[in-house]
């Protein structure tokens, strides 16, 4: 007699098979480990939670400190940048035709 897997009987609803796909959590007969894993559970949650808030805490003081200091964002630094750069020219431009003129 060949051996049927697990899954195999599973897809089929065979009625001898105790597995429910939808509860994928484990449980443990002791109720004591159960409080302890949720306990843990909703401890980890809360240390996450914490974690983004003061990332996001520090993040919002870098912004306030760099509004301090008055500096200006890479993409606005590289336009005026390219702009000075168009002017320089022009003025070059205009000297040569002042002088030569």
């Amino acid at each position: 007699m060949a051996r049927k897997s697990v899954m195999s009987v599973v897809a089929r609803g065979s009625p001898s098979v105790e597995f429910s796909a939808k509860r994928q959590k484990m449980q443990t007969q002791n109720p004591l480990l159960d409080e302890v894993a949720k306990l843990t559970q909703a401890a980890l949650g809360l240390a996450q939670s914490a974690g983004e808030e003061a990332r996001s805490a520090v993040r919002a003081q870098a912004d306030r400190w760099a509004a301090d200091l008055d500096l200006v964002r890479r993409d606005e630094f590289e336009a005026l940048k390219a702009e000075l750069a168009v002017l320089r020219s022009r003025l070059e431009a205009l000297e040569g035709n002042a002088t030569g003129a």
